[in-house]
């Protein structure tokens, strides 16, 4: 809601929403339509397509790791740096069965 206040907030073209699915991508997809209908911004049916309010500019979602797909930014990391040092996974998955996170 703060943004619309700001005085060059009519120059914004387009606004990017990016945000964590965690363990449940409907459920988080639908905290983040909720919270953009609540701020007065059109509020896009799904991911990736634009929706345009009254007052708004367009307005599109991004779901991390990906749209339906569980997960975090952390878990683009992750894989990330599987990829690039895949000698250290079994380390990183030792460390998460002791430390107890998944």
């Amino acid at each position: 809601m703060a943004l619309k206040a700001e005085s060059r907030f009519r120059h914004v073209s387009g606004i990017l929403v990016v945000s964590d699915n965690d363990d449940d991508p409907g459920k988080s997809l639908s905290e983040v339509q909720d919270q953009l209908r609540d701020a007065g911004y059109g509020v896009p049916q799904g991911t990736l397509t634009p929706a345009t309010g009254a007052e708004t500019p367009p307005v599109v979602i991004m779901m991390l790791p990906w749209a339906g797909e569980p997960g975090n930014l952390e878990t683009l990391c992750l894989r990330a740096m599987y990829d690039a040092s895949p000698e250290l996974s079994k380390c990183v998955d030792e460390f998460c069965k002791c430390a107890g996170v998944h």
